[in-house]
């Protein structure tokens, strides 16, 4: 899963700073987040869209660190 989401995040020059995964019960995830990107358009919800297919993430929390 950890490797999953790095190579989801880390496309177009995008950096996964810092991940916490952990089980919320039998089939649920949470999640932490850290990206690094010097795209200024890309916000939480971009980050959240491209996660969106990990289904076993129900709690998603991102933070969008900005290099510019």
């Amino acid at each position: 899963m950890r490797l999953n989401l790095r190579q989801s995040i880390e496309t177009d020059g995008d950096k996964l700073a810092d991940l916490h995964l952990w089980r919320l019960g039998s089939r649920h995830l949470g999640a932490v987040v850290s990206v690094v990107t010097n795209d200024v358009k890309r916000d939480q919800q971009f980050y959240r869209k491209r996660l969106s297919h990990f289904r076993s993430l129900s709690h998603l929390t991102i933070e969008v660190l900005r290099t510019v």
